[in-house]
């Protein structure tokens, strides 16, 4: 992986007096690598993201401003982020089955924030009706699948939600027991994807779906659709690292309050959490509703 300046920055101020900003460099035969530390973003560097934060409460704000990071600073730096916000969510005397919910929601709001301070956002080539990253599996939490499964029985007409539970289900089945690469090469939709290939619950997608922004549309065709295993996909570093960090740091809260902090694949917990109705209920009592799921790795 390299280092480079993206375009869409560079037209916008003169070259010469920036930093390169990093850019993340994926492909189905490697794992994500840093080419080296940033620890610090270069006060030369452009800050033109513009941001409707009418929606964000000021708590989020506050908390989740990020600094001027790179790398393995930024991850850690969101992931002490998220583990405050699930000891503080969880360490209720008697939490209730919607703490989780509520828990996945501020985590998600938060970075969503966080990432979108990010230099690099107007470069980002995700849109609606682009499915390229919806085929490989994807890491949750048990408190991001209850929130989106919650957002699912609120949003969603029933019909929908039986088609969305029985394509849970059949991928769970299919993908039982196969790692990352051998998922991916299955061309699986996830099972939240729309006739349109739209997110049925964007609003509530989980944190390492929302720091997933790629910077060239054709390089994820080819990656994911046309599934060449040796084509890298250039992704908003900055929105990367949040996200990640983002994820391990709910994680870390959860295991600090004694519950299961698994990380699971994503359409074998939401078969399951459609499937239990108290789902929640049972998670936040510390039992292993969701223990023989589907893990990811």
């Amino acid at each position: 992986m390299g280092w480079k300046l993206p375009d869409c920055i560079g037209s916008k101020v003169p070259r010469s007096s920036l930093a390169p900003l990093p850019v993340e460099e994926w492909s189905y035969s490697q794992q994500f690598e840093w080419a080296g530390t940033v620890t610090e973003m270069n006060d030369r560097k452009p800050n033109n993201v513009m941001l409707d934060d009418a929606n964000i409460s000021p708590g989020i704000a506050l908390n989740w401003q990020p600094p001027q990071l790179w790398g393995e600073p930024l991850r850690k730096w969101a992931s002490a982020r998220a583990h405050v916000s699930a000891i503080t969510s969880l360490a209720l005397a008697e939490p209730t089955p919607r703490q989780p919910i509520l828990l996945a929601n501020e985590v998600a709001q938060g970075a969503s924030y966080a990432m979108d301070r990010s230099p690099q956002k107007d470069c980002r080539a995700c849109a609606a009706g682009c499915p390229g990253c919806c085929r490989v599996m994807v890491a949750v939490t048990v408190p991001e699948i209850l929130a989106v499964v919650d957002y699912v029985r609120r949003e969603c007409e029933a019909e929908v939600v039986d088609v969305i539970q029985q394509r849970a289900t059949e991928t769970a089945e299919q993908t039982e027991g196969m790692d990352r690469n051998q998922y991916a090469a299955q061309q699986l939709p996830c099972a939240l994807l729309s006739s349109d290939d739209c997110c049925m619950t964007y609003p509530a997608r989980p944190i390492r779906c929302r720091g997933w922004c790629s910077l060239s549309v054709e390089r994820c065709h080819e990656c994911f659709l046309a599934g060449s295993v040796d084509q890298t996909v250039p992704l908003d570093a900055h929105a990367y690292a949040v996200g990640q960090g983002a994820a391990d740091g709910l994680s870390s809260g959860i295991a600090a309050a004694g519950l299961d902090d698994t990380f699971y694949e994503l359409n074998s917990a939401l078969a399951r959490a459609l499937d239990v109705p108290d789902a929640a209920d049972q998670w936040i009592r510390g039992e292993p509703v969701f223990a023989d799921c589907n893990r990811y790795g």
